[in-house]
Parts: structure tokens; C-alpha cells; sequence
């Protein structure tokens, strides 16, 4: 099993059906408002129709999905919820962690978090809580598909993903290996 690569994409306009898109919903005084980059204000607005006839409230914590929408070539799309206070790293890692935790049948190959952001901080934070949200535990004598990218849609850059993942040796390499330390005590390892 190997970890996940880390991918960085300007935007959400190539994806197919192996992909999973997940956005952020967040709650305001007016209601729920996604909020995602690198979507076309279209697929924005088919997004927040759907999420409103689920009656998904954008609380955190909490996912929901619902199948693509017209314009988005993804095989679905996870909304996670950003609650109403101020985007941080811990609630960009935790919203990330969550939606990746929601996908766990079928497992998709690649999961593109389209999650606002404001800097390789915030993107590192994304990957953090993607990485150890798609963690998967097998039992003995089963297959188990295992994501292999994630991806984070963004304006950084190719020329930014090793400084993302460099970043904060507590950060994505702390991730890393509470990942490769949980796969020891899974039971197919341990016979």
C-alpha cells in the first residue's frame, strides 16, 4: 500500500468520472453558501440548488453528496461542511479529513478538494486532513481499493507542491507517518 500522491490543478474543469469533487459549504446569516475555487459560477449555482434540496446546513463536521451537476465532468461531488466562523488550517484539515473519511465505498481513485484557501498553509492543511481522512484499514483476506491521488484545486502551482509538502515537518510528514504507523496495526499486518 502506498500513500497517496499530492497533486496541485488550476482548476476543476478536467476531471472525469473516476473523480471525486468535493466543495465547501459553509452557513451564513442568509443561509448556506458554497464556498470552492477553480468552479465555474454555473456549476457553483447547481451545486448550492442541490445542496438546498438535500437541506445540507453547512455544519461542520457533516458531509453530503450529491451526483454531479450539469457543467462538472466529476463522478459526483462531496459538500463538507465549514460551519460560520473563519477559515483556518484546522477547519480546512478537518473538513478535508471528513469528506475523505465519506468516501470510503466505492473509494474513488482521486479525490479533488476544491476547497477555498488563502496560501500553501492553508493547501498544506487541505492535504494533511485528505491524507490521513482516506487512511483505509483492510480485513484479513480482502482487497481493499485505496485512493491514490489527492488532488488540490488552487492558483499555486506546480512550482509550489514541494514546498507544500515540505512544509512543517509536523504538518504533512506527521500525516504521513501516523498514516504508514496505522497501517502496522492493521490485522493483515499483523499475522
Amino acid at each position: 500500500m502506498t500513500l497517496p500522491s499530492l497533486q496541485l490543478i488550476p482548476d476543476a474543469t478536467n476531471l472525469n468520472d473516476d473523480d471525486v469533487l468535493v466543495v465547501g459549504l459553509g452557513t451564513t446569516d442568509a443561509g448556506i453558501s458554497v464556498r470552492a475555487e477553480g468552479l465555474a459560477p454555473d456549476v457553483v449555482e447547481s451545486i448550492l440548488s442541490s445542496a438546498q434540496k438535500i437541506q445540507a446546513d453547512g455544519s461542520s463536521d457533516k458531509t453530503w453528496r450529491i451526483p454531479s451537476p450539469a457543467g462538472c465532468n466529476a463522478g459526483s461531488v462531496v459538500l463538507t461542511g465549514l460551519g460560520s466562523g473563519e477559515l483556518d488550517a484546522h477547519t480546512l484539515a478537518n473538513a478535508a479529513g471528513y469528506a475523505a473519511m465519506a468516501l470510503s465505498k466505492p473509494t474513488p481513485a482521486r479525490i479533488v478538494f476544491a476547497l477555498p484557501h488563502s496560501g500553501e498553509s492553508d493547501v498544506a492543511a487541505i492535504s494533511e486532513g485528505a491524507l490521513l481522512g482516506s487512511h483505509r484499514v483492510s480485513k484479513i483476506g480482502t482487497t481493499t481499493q485505496f485512493v491514490t491521488t489527492i488532488a488540490v484545486v488552487g492558483s499555486l502551482g506546480e512550482a509550489a507542491l514541494s514546498r507544500v509538502t515540505a512544509a512543517a515537518p509536523s504538518g504533512l510528514a506527521s500525516a504521513r507517518s501516523g498514516y504508514h504507523a496505522t497501517k502496522l496495526f492493521e490485522p493483515s499486518n499483523l499475522c
